[in-house]
């Protein structure tokens, strides 16, 4: 009988994704923020592939609770209406994606409040010390496991948002 190859792990990933979304939640309780993230009257989410989809299911699973609408931008820049009132959270898991770049330059000039999810590159070095930063390491969450993390930003919306 052939055994079914799945060297990242992908099976288990599914199996556990319960497990995951209990510990995103007792992990989105812990996080501090630097700064206060107030009048916030949407959610952009910016990324690529797997960094993406995230807010995808942030979109499912939250669609009768958020009281404001929450999109992913997979583009170089975020929409035109996205204002200071917008939560961007940007993510990269290499941190040099170049559209999520681009996306976070655009939402500088718009004066959006910005989250940052990445494990380094060109990303941690533009937003480190200027806005929240949730830097992943690499041996807790795999590339393909990066929409998972996404589930934190829900919960720190939740528990520490105004």
């Amino acid at each position: 009988m052939n055994k079914f190859k799945d060297p990242k792990g992908m099976i288990d990933a599914v199996y556990s994704f319960a497990d995951y979304i209990e510990g995103a939640s007792e992990i989105g309780k812990k996080i501090s923020l630097r700064q206060k993230y107030n009048n916030i009257y949407n959610i952009v989410i910016a990324g690529m592939g797997g960094s993406a989809i995230g807010g995808d299911i942030n979109n499912m699973l939250l669609r009768d609770d958020l009281a404001i609408p929450l999109i992913v931008s997979r583009n170089y820049n975020i929409p035109k209406w996205a204002n200071k009132h917008t939560l961007v959270i940007v993510s990269s898991y290499s941190g040099d994606t170049e559209e999520t770049l681009s996306a976070f330059d655009d939402a500088l000039l718009k004066e959006c409040q910005i989250i940052g999810i990445t494990t380094g590159g060109t990303l941690l070095k533009k937003i480190n010390g200027i806005i929240l930063i949730i830097l992943l390491c690499q041996r807790v969450c795999s590339h393909e496991q990066l929409w998972l993390i996404h589930l934190f930003p829900c919960y720190i919306y939740f528990w520490n948002l105004d």
